[in-house]
């Protein structure tokens, strides 16, 4: 705080007569002596008392930090609420139009001042008086309106899957945007622990990453900002050797997923492990095996189990059924449409209501018109329609079946006379459509015979006809036939089946000669299209060869570590699967295989020939960057600053 030295007396109390003189036209003696002995008793107060003068500026427009002294010609605020909190006592006072506001008879020591501004950030800091006497500071404040605020804004960006290059962005993370509030001070002497109020420093990063700050601003550029993210966790996809202690490469593992802290304090990555992205499997040893020959046997019904609405066209009744006829030997399928509920009445699904069999088409039939209707004349008087009547032949009632119960989808006439006026009576719902249950005749006409036909139509213009298409069933396993009953397997023992695809399960009974003596399905799984290899998942001592496989710019390019193995008279297959992706699928790689025609029978070489490319790895640790430090803010200025955090510290595995 910068002390002012107290006028000497002489001098204020001749101030204090010019001014008082300019107040009034006549000033008397009486007036003189009564102002002296006023000003005396001001004088005295002088001596034992603080006068505190505080000046609030606009840093945003004008804050050079020249001085502290108020006699700066600074754009002083006026109209801001200034509160001086003592140990005993409160004051309020309001700035005049210069920015500033004085406090006096206050007691030295330490004051707890408040600044609150419209549209500026409120301020609180303590001032320190030593001693008595005059005592100015100059506070800045900055502007709150958008138009006077630094914009900083920028993409938050990380690694959560080190299975591709691209990075990603981080959606809803935290921005802290923290002033230097201490430095920005420094040049107010004789006051400490300021603290601003009044503005945002938290941000949240939207669905692309990116954060926006608006931030109070200094023209003099003295105010900077620190930047970080603090830390977070999310999950991160990658390819690990070991997870929580178990192996996590291999046959049944895939790309795993673990939670990873990321932010501008985790600078150090955690180090990514190198696992191989593609792993081999030779087939089994088959020397010396007297292997069961068996053969699985499978049914399928040939049953619709759901439909696929291609286009939904409009003007369907919700709950119209409609018959799929079977082939030879098998039976109907029935099926119900559903409409929506926004007035079209479009269909949104099919379901199967009676699934049938025996099918091989899987098209379905959604015309309007099922069946067609067979009605005509059957009475008249003096050539004016009394009667209508369907005609049947074989299964065919001549009612017709529809897809719309709705009388504005349909046209009436009648062949043979003129001005008949028929409506339909009504319909009844049936696994083949809405029929017809009669008409009413409301105006016979004239010139007509028993026999003139109805024509009865759809009228095209209200309605859309649908397209769909029905999925029919897969086979399941029904049985497993033994053709050949093999040797050598433990006696009395049950052996599990292993079938080459699908989930079907069945179990092998040894025989005490060790014999397969029969074999039983325990679950035939429905999601056969071919008939599946069965065997008996069974090692008779043999070795399955083992290897690495050997990964370069996203090929397979040699095979590498090779344990040959034992027990192959034949070439075994080998096939390649991918480490990362779910469930292991197989890559197409051209290879030639070898074995040793003695014993142990080994492979003896791999040959790659040619491999798919792009196989994905996982990629190197990166270091993330850090907190931003010393931002410089602008009034009005736009600063773009990204965050990229790398592959981050990961919680588990290896």
């Amino acid at each position: 705080m910068k002390k002012i030295t107290t006028f000497s007396t002489v001098a204020l109390l001749f101030a204090l007569v010019l001014t008082n003189a300019c107040k009034k036209e006549e000033f008397s003696e009486d007036d003189a002596i009564q102002l002296i002995n006023n000003n005396t008793m001001i004088a005295d107060s002088m001596a034992n008392a603080v006068f505190f003068t505080i000046k609030v500026v606009d840093a945003s427009t004008d804050f050079s930090y020249k001085s502290a002294s108020t006699t700066e010609n600074l754009n002083g605020l006026g109209g801001a609420t200034i509160i001086v909190k003592t140990h005993s006592s409160m004051d309020t006072a309001i700035t005049g139009t210069d920015g500033s506001a004085t406090f006096d008879n206050l007691r030295a020591g330490s004051y707890s001042v408040h600044i609150d501004v419209a549209n500026y950030t409120s301020v609180d800091f303590i001032a320190n008086a030593a001693v008595n006497g005059y005592f100015s500071v100059q506070i800045p404040v900055l502007s709150t309106i958008p138009a006077n605020q630094m914009t900083v804004t920028g993409v938050v960006s990380y690694e959560t899957d080190l299975l591709n290059t691209a990075q990603e962005v981080a959606n809803g993370a935290t921005v802290l945007v923290e002033p230097d509030i201490e430095s920005f001070f420094n040049n107010v002497v004789g006051v400490s622990n300021f603290t601003y109020s009044g503005y945002t420093t938290s941000f949240t990063t939207d669905a692309n990453g990116v954060y926006t700050a608006t931030l109070p601003s200094d023209k003099a550029g003295k105010l900077t900002y620190d930047i970080s993210v603090p830390t977070f966790e999310t999950n991160q996809v990658l390819m690990l050797n070991t997870l929580n202690g178990v192996i996590a490469n291999g046959p049944g593992n895939s790309a795993k997923t673990v939670t990873t802290r990321f932010g501008t304090s985790m600078t150090s990555a955690t180090s990514v492990p190198v696992v191989n992205p593609v792993y081999c499997v030779f087939g089994a040893p088959t020397h010396a095996v007297n292997a069961a020959v068996l053969q699985a046997e499978i049914y399928n019904p040939k049953s619709f189990v759901s439909v696929h609405v291609n286009s939904s066209g409009r003007g369907y009744t919700d709950g119209a059924r409609f018959t799929k006829v079977a082939p030879t030997g098998g039976s109907d399928a029935v099926f119900q449409i559903r409409t929506d509920n926004y007035g079209l009445n479009k269909v949104e699904y099919i379901d199967v209501i009676s699934d049938g069999s025996g099918f091989a088409n899987t098209t379905l039939n959604l015309a309007f018109q099922q069946q067609d209707p067979n009605w005509e004349v059957s009475s008249v008087s003096g050539g004016a329609i009394t009667g209508i009547d369907r005609i049947s032949s074989g299964s065919i009632d001549g009612r017709g079946r529809f897809l719309t119960n709705n009388p504005n989808n349909f046209s009436l006439s009648v062949a043979g006379g003129t001005n008949a006026s028929i409506s339909i009576s009504g319909f009844t719902a049936t696994d083949l459509g809405f029929r017809i249950n009669g008409f009413n005749v409301s105006n016979g006409g004239t010139g007509y015979t028993v026999g003139d036909k109805i024509s009865v139509s759809i009228v095209a213009a209200n309605v859309t006809e649908a397209i769909a298409t029905g999925h029919l069933s897969n086979s399941l396993v029904t049985n497993i036939l033994v053709t050949n009953s093999g040797a050598g397997y433990p006696v009395n023992s049950v052996q599990p089946i292993k079938f080459s695809y699908g989930d079907a399960t069945a179990d092998a009974y040894i025989d005490n000669f060790g014999r397969v003596a029969q074999v039983i399905v325990l679950g035939g799984s429905p999601n056969y299209v071919a008939l599946p290899t069965v065997t008996i998942d069974y090692d008779l001592n043999n070795k399955t060869a083992t290897a690495d496989v050997d990964v370069q710019d996203g090929e397979v390019k040699n095979v590498v570590n090779l344990d040959g193995g034992k027990g192959y008279d034949l070439v075994p297959t080998l096939i390649f699967y991918s480490q990362y992706a779910t469930g292991n699928p197989e890559i197409d790689v051209d290879t030639d295989v070898t074995i040793n025609s003695a014993p142990p029978y080994s492979v003896n070489s791999v040959t790659v020939n040619s491999s798919v490319g792009l196989i994905s790895k996982n990629m190197s640790s990166v270091n993330g960057a850090g907190v931003i430090s010393n931002l410089k803010s602008v009034p009005g200025g736009k600063e773009y600053r990204n965050f990229y955090l790398g592959t981050g510290v990961r919680t588990a595995g290896e």
